[in-house]
């Protein structure tokens, strides 16, 4: 499809037009363009900016989807930290810390009975 425009300014190896329908675009420099020239384009002179960038978007979206990949198959942010205090009131009085995977990590004795009869292993 041709467009009409008006070259309001030159950079390098593109023009900037304005077209019929008042829209800024960006265009193939051609030989022989100056500011102020009426000018006939089609669609697959106008330069875009989403294809400039295109590239590495998609080399991004690429290494973000390895990354995502490998941490599904990996424990990267496996810790023991604490998840949970399970608290038991009966003669000995016991209070475990377990992390995420129900897994003890320390336990701490409140009475006596909690000290003297408790051996962690």
């Amino acid at each position: 499809m041709a467009n009409f425009g008006i070259i309001i300014k030159i950079q390098g190896k593109i023009a900037i037009v304005v077209s019929e329908a008042g829209l800024f675009e960006m265009i193939k420099y051609r030989q022989g363009m100056f500011v102020g020239q009426k000018v006939v384009y089609t669609d697959k002179d106008i330069i875009s900016k989403n294809k400039k960038h295109r590239y590495f978007i998609s080399a991004i979206a690429r290494i973000a989807a390895v990354f995502i990949l490998l941490m599904s198959f990996f424990k990267f942010f496996y810790s023991d930290e604490i998840y949970a205090y399970i608290a038991l009131d009966i003669n000995p009085s016991l209070e475990l810390m377990v992390n995420e995977d129900t897994i003890v990590i320390d336990v701490i004795a409140f009475n006596e009975e909690g000290k003297n009869g408790f051996r962690w292993n």
